[in-house]
């Protein structure tokens, strides 16, 4: 499990690139982000994180996402990650 989040820089507190994701990924045949500490997201990071999501699904791996605000949601729904990654809404 990552700890806090793989997203842009400036969005969360541990900074985390999504770059670092391919070598977490490596390691991994259950992949969670926690995207807890993530107060938003741009297009383009989600494009890249859809990218992503789509090579590891290739690679049989399963992706789940904890914890993004409603915000993040909406935004993957249109990029169809939700399609692709298990969302695992937050309890508020």
């Amino acid at each position: 499990h990552l700890n806090k989040t793989i997203i842009a820089q400036g969005v969360n507190k541990n900074n985390i690139k999504l770059a670092d994701l391919r070598e977490y990924a490596n390691h991994e045949t259950k992949l969670t982000l926690d995207f807890h500490d993530v107060q938003r997201m741009d297009f383009i990071c989600a494009g890249s994180l859809l990218n992503k999501i789509m090579a590891f699904m290739a690679q049989g791996k399963q992706i789940s996402i904890v914890a993004p605000n409603e915000l993040i949601i909406g935004l993957f729904k249109v990029m169809g990650i939700t399609e692709m990654a298990t969302i695992v809404r937050r309890k508020y």
